[in-house]
């Protein structure tokens, strides 16, 4: 899938940022269930978040993971807005959110 995005330095420190911020989010609803969650977001260049969605076919059909996964990014809301160097309105980013039995 093309973003539009030029994968820059910028690009890459703010994306960085983001999973950084969202992993602080979230929250491992019961230690007994693993799977990953893959999450596609698009933020304005405000940072505000203006679209959610889960890669159904690549992610966990477990409702309380998904649940968690989205929380984690509304949660983590609102990002910064984006460096300069994106000049662009709005990005999409992928994210994947793994639950793991530590």
């Amino acid at each position: 899938v093309d973003t539009g995005i030029k994968i820059t330095p910028a690009y890459i420190t703010y994306y960085q940022f983001l999973r950084a911020k969202i992993k602080r989010y979230v929250e491992y609803p019961n230690s007994s269930i693993n799977g990953q969650v893959y999450l596609d977001f698009t933020l304005g260049s405000n940072g505000k978040l203006k679209m959610i969605k889960i890669n159904e076919e690549m992610s966990s059909s477990n409702v309380i993971l998904r649940t968690a996964a989205l929380e984690s990014i509304k949660k983590a809301t609102p990002f910064p807005p984006f460096p300069d160097e994106l000049n662009q309105d709005e990005a999409t980013f992928k994210i994947i959110i793994s639950f793991q039995n530590e």
